[in-house]
């Protein structure tokens, strides 16, 4: 008989201000994006900068998510996210 396996990873998502260089991860408990065009809008908590640039692993590699096609971006906001 075979045992399921399971499968999960941790995975962070850095927010880097291209004004002032802040560095910081995303809360998703209080980060809402109602749609693709807002995460060109995320406000930086330092310097209130807006346009902070979002980067996440993707396919294995960390990226900026300006680089990621309309539909990556979808999928990006479409992740399911746990907080332990």
């Amino acid at each position: 008989m075979m045992k399921k396996k399971h499968y999960s990873t941790s995975i962070l998502e850095i927010g880097l201000c291209l004004v002032c260089n802040y560095q910081a991860g995303i809360d998703w408990r209080s980060a809402k994006f109602a749609s693709v065009e807002d995460l060109s809008r995320v406000p930086c908590d330092r310097c209130g900068y807006i346009g902070v640039e979002i980067f996440s692993r993707i396919t294995g590699y960390l990226q900026a998510l300006s680089s990621f096609n309309p539909a990556k971006k979808q999928e990006f906001l479409d992740r399911h996210r746990y907080t332990l």
